[in-house]
């Protein structure tokens, strides 16, 4: 089920959604950021003048940088009560909305720090004799209030990665992530 499906709002291929698309149904809007702070801060703050103010808005972006952005102008039209938010990212900013802002939702996170480690227990892996499937997923996983503190500590530093899946469980037989000590399951 996709999320326009759970809100009750029109299903639309990614492929009919481009960086030039502003509106992708009659009930959703896309501004361009360029994935950086200011510039989303602007182009939200623009596209909120035209908005209806009974609007609800759902809130996402490339980043956490363009997210936090969208959201300060969010929060100086006096719309925050009407929005939810989800980052994607998982930057000490944003990792403080989600433990602290009812509106941010949710932050995705892809552990883009800890990618050496199975970068090291994949090359490990192929000079045992393993041939990896087309595409190894790197951790990754979507943080609410409820399970952050399991990922990340008060500072953002990583606690915890998220378990391996098929496309990345041939890593275990490696044994190097066993001395990292941060992969659940392992």
């Amino acid at each position: 089920i996709t999320g326009a499906e759970m809100m009750g709002m029109p299903v639309v291929a990614p492929t009919d959604i481009t960086a030039l698309t502003t509106t992708i149904s009659e009930n959703g809007i896309q501004v361009d950021g360029k994935g950086q702070l200011e510039l989303s801060y602007t182009a939200v703050k623009n596209v909120l003048q035209a908005l209806p103010a009974d609007r609800n808005i759902l809130l996402y972006s490339v980043n956490d940088d363009s997210t936090i952005g969208a959201w300060r102008a969010v929060q100086e039209a006096g719309r925050a009560d009407r929005t939810m938010v989800a980052g994607l990212g998982g930057s000490a900013a944003a990792l403080q909305e989600l433990r602290t802002n009812p509106s941010w939702v949710a932050e995705g996170t892809i552990f883009m720090g800890q990618w050496g480690q199975y970068l090291i227990a994949m090359a490990v892996a192929i000079l045992d004799g393993a041939v990896p499937p087309d595409l190894t997923k790197c951790p990754q996983t979507v943080l609410t209030a409820e399970n952050v503190d399991t990922f990340y500590d008060a500072d953002a530093n990583v606690i915890q990665l998220p378990p391996l899946d098929d496309t990345n469980g041939y890593l275990a037989d490696a044994g190097v992530l066993q001395l990292f000590g941060n992969v659940q399951g392992l």
